[in-house]
């Protein structure tokens, strides 16, 4: 199908009900996240890594379970992102640190983790400041990340690239993590959504540096 500005920015709710009724395949969602990063990210930097192959195959998986209306899960086929201070087994996670620059973990962090089992189709990683410890976003081993409001200014920090792929229309939900504002700093620069639940609500280990415990969207709804 053709997508549209319109569904590139559309809430999570809405295209999980557009997957769920075959209006649209996770595939299709997926090659298009795809095709609007490498026309879009060339100029913010927001998305670092990606993990193509590994998403189109689990995409596919998800387009059996929805189209055989079986083992249907909550965010069955949906592309998300991922912060890059958060450990995502077989993609590569460097914290913004050059002594971590090839560093591709053997296990998920349990947050990734329970994305998957949610049916979340990760299709890679977004930018961070090093260690995640200030509210710019920019580091020595991927540079900065730029606001896709105005490419002059920043998304704020820490998680200013999960900010900027969501502002940019290149997924619905993301994860990312907030200390003392790592969340709600970029939320409010980029002009989304994003939630800090209580703390201990959500397991913490799997962040390289200290605990995640945040989640990001474009819509209230969708939080």
């Amino acid at each position: 199908m053709a997508f549209s500005d319109e569904l590139y920015f559309a809430p999570a709710r809405e295209l999980l009900s557009k997957l769920a009724e075959r209006e649209v395949s996770s595939v299709e969602l997926t090659r298009a996240a795809y095709q609007r990063i490498r026309k879009v990210n060339p100029r913010l930097n927001a998305i670092v890594t990606l993990c193509e192959e590994r998403a189109l195959k689990e995409a596919a998986e998800s387009d059996r379970r929805l189209s055989a209306k079986s083992g249907i899960r909550p965010l069955e086929g949906l592309p998300i992102t991922i912060k890059d201070c958060i450990s995502t087994e077989g993609v590569r996670s460097t914290d913004g640190m050059k002594i971590l620059e090839h560093n591709v973990p053997e296990r998920d962090a349990p947050t990734v983790a329970r994305y998957r089992q949610a049916g979340a189709v990760i299709i890679g990683k977004t930018n961070i400041p090093e260690m995640a410890m200030y509210y710019d976003c920019e580091n020595p081993v991927f540079g900065a990340t730029n606001n896709p409001w105005n490419p002059g200014r920043m998304p704020g920090g820490s998680s200013g690239g999960e900010a900027a792929a969501l502002a940019a229309g290149f997924c619905a939900l993301g994860l990312g993590s907030d200390y003392g504002g790592s969340i709600r700093v970029p939320a409010h620069f980029s002009g989304v959504v994003g939630l800090k639940p209580s703390w201990g609500t959500i397991p913490g280990s799997g962040h390289l540096f200290g605990p995640v415990r945040s989640i990001r969207s474009r819509t209230t709804a969708d939080c």
